[in-house]
């Protein structure tokens, strides 16, 4: 719940209104408005920095039992975007680029990877921003 209510207040001081849905039957955990008539579903999770100094964060549902693993993974009928917090920065990746996909990693660029790791791998904050990733949309249409 903690990452949920900072990530709405993020949006908020933004200048977006964000509603929560009523119950626990969906899977988006904001709906944000935008303006223009335009909504977006938002499923928030809690990044992990790792030793590198990267960051984690789980893109699907892993439920794991003593004979079974499943993973549910987010598609674009259920949400729009998976947001999180990373260094007081909203991040905000759009669901199209984590379909059965467990996890992203990312990195800020005033502290580089350690060692050379996850060069390759990393996503940089910088480039999921609300401004990069939603209003960028918004202009599209």
């Amino acid at each position: 719940m903690k990452c949920e209510l900072e990530c709405a207040l993020k949006f908020i001081e933004k200048g977006f209104i964000v509603s929560f849905p009523f119950g626990n039957t969906s899977r988006y955990d904001l709906m944000v408005d935008v303006g223009n008539n335009k909504y977006f579903r938002i499923q928030c999770k809690t990044a992990h920095q790792k030793e590198n100094g990267s960051y984690i964060i789980n893109t699907a549902n892993q439920q794991f039992t003593a004979n079974s693993r499943n993973v549910k993974y987010y598609t674009k009928d259920q949400i729009d975007f998976i947001c999180s917090i990373i260094e007081n920065q909203l991040v905000v990746i759009p669901v199209k680029t984590i379909e059965n996909c467990r996890s992203k990693i990312f990195r800020s660029h005033n502290y580089p990877p350690l060692n050379n790791s996850c060069i390759s791998t990393c996503n940089w904050i910088d480039d999921y921003t609300v401004e990069k990733q939603i209003l960028s949309l918004c202009k599209e249409e």
